[in-house]
């Protein structure tokens, strides 16, 4: 793997079902744009968004969803999930890189699927790939994802994956982060 390319061309992979791909590395015409935003709006639903940023939640047209995916290609490295099967995509995956010692960066994580999938272990797998991902780029030093206390599906599948409660503090009492350091 060449660590001296961008994150967002660096961070792609494949587990057993799925597959990890850049939005940002994606070849968009109108008519792939247009069928990208349906898809958005279709996945964002109140439960999906229910735990995530607040802006997050409201979004319920068209111009609404062009724009948050729009928005999060600009200030996150923006990955969809797919089914290997049929090319769906499932939901998303955002990385948001903090630089520590050594040229080493802690990746803060952030991870959303339709509700269709959910409870199927997509959430593992993805989590199980990410981790195993960051293993084999030299940059990475952790993982972090912020969990609200009440989600407990998604601190299962943290914990599951070698996730440890963080020593980061959340200005959000509802939140806690969960933290995966990568021993190379």
């Amino acid at each position: 793997m060449d660590d001296n390319l961008p994150l967002y061309q660096r961070c792609t992979f494949n587990t057993e079902r799925l597959q990890i791909n850049s939005v940002k590395s994606q070849k968009f015409d109108e008519d792939s744009k247009r069928l990208f935003t349906l898809k958005v709006l279709t996945l964002l639903t109140p439960s999906v968004t229910k735990s995530l940023p607040s802006e997050w939640q409201k979004i319920t047209n068209y111009e609404e969803a062009s724009h948050w995916w729009q928005q999060c290609l600009a200030e996150s490295t923006f990955l969809s999930i797919k089914l290997k099967s049929n090319n769906e995509i499932i939901g998303f995956v955002f990385l948001y890189e903090d630089e520590v010692k050594q040229m080493q960066v802690d990746l803060h994580i952030g991870y959303l699927l339709g509700e269709p999938f959910w409870t199927k272990g997509y959430g593992s797998e993805l989590i199980n790939g990410l981790v195993k991902w960051a293993y084999s780029d030299t940059d990475i030093h952790s993982l972090i994802g912020g969990v609200e206390f009440s989600n407990i599906g998604s601190i299962k599948v943290m914990k599951k994956n070698g996730f440890s409660r963080s020593k980061l503090e959340s200005s959000d009492k509802n939140v806690i982060f969960l933290e995966h350091v990568i021993k190379k």
